[in-house]
């Protein structure tokens, strides 16, 4: 009878031990309570398991696709692109590691300028950012080492100086009146103008209005920053920006001046919680932390219709998301299928709306490797568009040649 009792207790035991593990696994797995209303972007976290992945096809979102080969002369270098911005009449090329520098291209793709750091016509000592307002069109360099904006017209002749108060920022944007900036903070510092806050705006007058985090960041490891820090649409009074948690994108209302929810980024997986990353012990266990989870890599393109970005996940490999706002739908997949005429482009950090355009460029990598491929087989180019055997040619005679694409997209 004693050993009876005790049978019973133990398999009662294992019973109520299996529902507690069950119940946790369950409340692990629950998903997380956003607003009935938010746009949550769902991108694939285990993408990296699979051989083949969804494929986001360019007409899905593109009426027409043009290219514009530019022009470079013989002593112009254009490393790694920064940011491809678009104004009525100009191609605006910002290069922030190699050349250091800005070029500017007519709609044929001339070069009518060429803007570097320390040079004339106006002794620019640094350049931290560039941005464009397409409705004055107007070019804006922030230079973090005169504590200034400088306007340019779209010929990049200086019409204009904005004095900011000291303090170094990383990035800036143009609001419809003012200018949205970010920095990161190491240590406090006294009598800062814009209050320690590493997100401030400014009136037009360069005049701090608002901030906000104001927090320092562990200064013992490196915070990666992203080269783009804000997206903003042309005609909307809305500036975007993610957050430095790295799970939510912003809205800069500038109306309202305030910061809004845009969306949400879940990854439907338990990934390394931030505050782990951000408190780690040592530099190794933080790049391992990062390596281990999910993140968003860049501020994405946002329109009305669709919003399209970046991720990467384990391992540091490199995704792209498309959420689709009409079905709440989300897209991972490496690589835009370009239906039009096949010709690879270039999806990154780099890329920019612009009335009703989106701007990007031609992936030369991806073309030379499918080149590459069709030479293997024995085959040549005479079955492809005559769109695609010209942008092959200059690419096969010039790897380092760039190609602006513009893809008008849908209404």
């Amino acid at each position: 009878m004693i050993t009876s009792k005790f049978s019973n207790m133990k398999c009662k035991y294992h019973i109520v031990f299996l529902l507690t593990v069950l119940l946790i696994c369950e409340c692990g797995r629950k998903e997380k309570n956003y607003p009935t209303e938010a746009i949550v972007i769902r991108p694939n976290s285990d993408i990296e398991g699979k051989k083949r992945h969804d494929i986001l096809k360019v007409k899905s979102f593109a009426d027409s696709i043009t290219y514009v080969p530019l022009r470079l002369d013989s002593n112009t270098v254009i490393g790694k692109i920064t940011k491809i911005l678009y104004l009525r009449n100009r191609y605006v090329l910002f290069d922030a590691n190699l050349a250091k520098g800005i070029f500017l291209f007519d709609r044929s793709g001339k070069l009518v300028n060429q803007i570097y750091r320390g040079e004339e016509p106006f002794d620019l000592q640094s350049i931290e950012d560039v941005t464009v307002d397409y409705a004055e069109n107007k070019i804006y360099v922030y230079s973090g080492a005169q504590s200034c904006v400088f306007q340019l017209n779209e010929d990049g002749d200086k019409e204009r100086t904005i004095p900011i108060s000291n303090g170094y920022f990383s990035a800036f944007e143009k609001l419809k009146d003012g200018f949205v900036f970010y920095r990161e903070l190491e240590e406090v510092i006294n009598d800062d103008p814009f209050n320690n806050y590493r997100l401030c705006t400014v009136d037009s007058t360069g005049r701090f209005k608002k901030g906000w985090y104001n927090t320092v960041r562990n200064a013992i490891f490196p915070i990666p920053i992203a080269s783009v820090f804000f997206r903003r649409i042309n005609g909307t009074e809305n500036v975007y920006f993610e957050s430095p948690q790295y799970d939510t994108l912003l809205c800069i209302n500038e109306i309202e001046n305030e910061l809004e929810d845009l969306s949400y980024i879940d990854f439907n997986k338990p990934n390394t919680p931030r505050k782990r990353v951000f408190r780690a012990r040592n530099p190794d266990e933080y790049l391992s932390a990062i390596q281990h989870s999910s993140s968003i890599n860049e501020v994405p393109l946002i329109t009305d219709r669709f919003i399209l970005g970046d991720y990467s996940v384990k391992g540091g490999r490199i995704f792209e998301y498309y959420y689709e706002r009409s079905t709440k739908e989300t897209i991972s997949f490496s690589g835009w299928i370009n239906d039009f005429d096949r010709i690879p482009l270039g999806a990154g950090p780099y890329y920019s709306l612009s009335n009703g355009l989106l701007i990007t460029k031609v992936d030369n990598e991806r073309l030379l490797g499918e080149l590459e491929l069709l030479s293997l087989k024995g085959r040549d180019l005479s079955d492809e568009s005559q769109t695609m055997q010209e942008i092959s040619r200059i690419v096969t005679e010039q790897p380092e040649a760039i190609i602006v694409c513009l893809l008008k997209l849908k209404k």
